[in-house]
């Protein structure tokens, strides 16, 4: 007979839901079934493209604390499987004079917590890295940790790791229905009726559409992103080892990385793109973002020419873009888990504080700055709603 009950159950298996997957599997030996809608590793997931930045050139303590936590479990993965997943290259933060962005409080954070990094000019940065076009009044910082993740490939050994532990992963599981019952959670979907003592919650795009079970709804913003990718006459000039990754400190944000999974140059500009309702991408380009992007890189990058391709990239967004992690609101055994603005870059170290929970074990790290109740998302939050019918 086919087994119907699970000591937890992971909602969502993009790159947050399948490391939670894997952590759990690891621990309780593979007691862990992980539910997708569509198929695993498919292009609706979110932050969907070839490769992601991963920093620690953050503004704030805790980020910087989250991503060492998630090179550490990105290591572990990696020597599990005995591949490589994430390549240090080096990032570069470029803050122009005036910029809104604040270079003191990067510097600060930095080096209270013993980070190394590297302060120039632009006309400095230019002798070492030609590829870009700056003026002095740029001040760049260098640090050498930076690099970028493989996501296509980190996805699937993830979830090739978690099924290696005993985890159960079902594909094109279309959720119908959630029960709340005494001690329990009942699942209904495409797939079956499954039933659990735990129930994890990460499915990005979809979060109020299952919370409505709940009687629940968060101020999210899910958006099309997209990354631009451009061809250059000397392609060896992007490659992992000659460039790094970067990110503009401006408004409008823009990042890039190295060349990595295509025969093209990625760059993108930050938190904007179509607003989406229904968790499913447009596929349409942004033509404003396209023009806005090229306009950049003339200026920035005289080396790279004309586009070559868009890639969309789905975000779900929090108040404040930083995740959450939490209870669900009124259960003793559900959580809830947003990866907000940073994607690939926290989900290891994220997947690996749910599981804690989940245990009844508490984190490595103080996840008080991710709770569902703190003030960035309590305020903008709607009154609790009623579930659907």
């Amino acid at each position: 007979m086919e087994r119907r009950q699970y000591q937890t159950i992971v909602l969502g298996l993009g790159a947050l839901g399948s490391a939670t997957a894997w952590a759990l599997a690891r621990r309780t030996g593979g007691d862990v079934l992980g539910l997708e809608q569509s198929e695993l590793s498919h292009v609706h997931a979110g932050a969907h493209d070839h490769s992601r930045p991963i920093s620690l050139a953050h503004d704030d303590i805790n980020s910087i604390t989250l991503v060492r936590a998630a090179y550490r479990a990105w290591a572990r993965l990696e020597t599990e499987r005995d591949l490589r997943l994430v390549h240090r290259v080096g990032e570069l933060s470029f803050f122009p004079e005036g910029s809104p962005a604040s270079l003191e409080a990067q510097r600060e954070s930095l080096t209270q917590v013993g980070v190394s990094f590297e302060q120039m000019d632009g006309s400095a940065a230019m002798r070492r890295w030609t590829q870009f076009r700056l003026d002095e009044s740029v001040t760049v910082l260098h640090q050498p940790d930076g690099g970028l993740i493989s996501t296509s490939a980190a996805l699937s050994t993830l979830q090739r790791s978690a099924r290696q532990h005993g985890a159960r992963l079902i594909e094109h599981a279309v959720i119908h229905d959630l029960h709340v019952r005494e001690g329990a959670y009942d699942v209904v979907t495409s797939a079956g009726h499954f039933t659990t003592g735990c129930l994890i919650l990460a499915p990005g795009a979809l979060t109020n559409a299952l919370l409505r079970s709940f009687g629940l709804f968060l101020p999210l913003r899910v958006i099309q992103q997209q990354g631009v990718y451009f061809a250059a006459e000397h392609l060896s000039q992007f490659m992992p080892g000659r460039f790094p990754v970067w990110r503009w400190r401006d408004n409008p944000t823009f990042a890039g990385v190295p060349v990595h999974g295509a025969p093209g140059v990625r760059v993108g500009q930050e938190g904007v793109g179509p607003e989406l309702t229904h968790g499913l991408r447009l596929f349409e380009p942004d033509l404003g973002v396209q023009h806005r992007v090229s306009r950049f890189v003339q200026r920035l990058l005289p080396q790279l020419g004309p586009q070559l391709f868009c890639r969309p990239c789905l975000t779900t967004l929090t108040p404040d873009l930083l995740p959450i992690v939490d209870r669900v609101p009124g259960q003793a055994n559900a959580w809830l888990a947003v990866d907000g603005a940073y994607g690939f870059e926290f989900a290891p170290a994220l997947g690996e504080a749910l599981a804690d929970l989940a245990l009844g074990l508490t984190p490595e790290f103080d996840m008080t700055s991710y709770r569902v109740d703190r003030v960035a998302v309590r305020e903008l939050q709607p009154a609790r709603r009623t579930p659907a019918p």
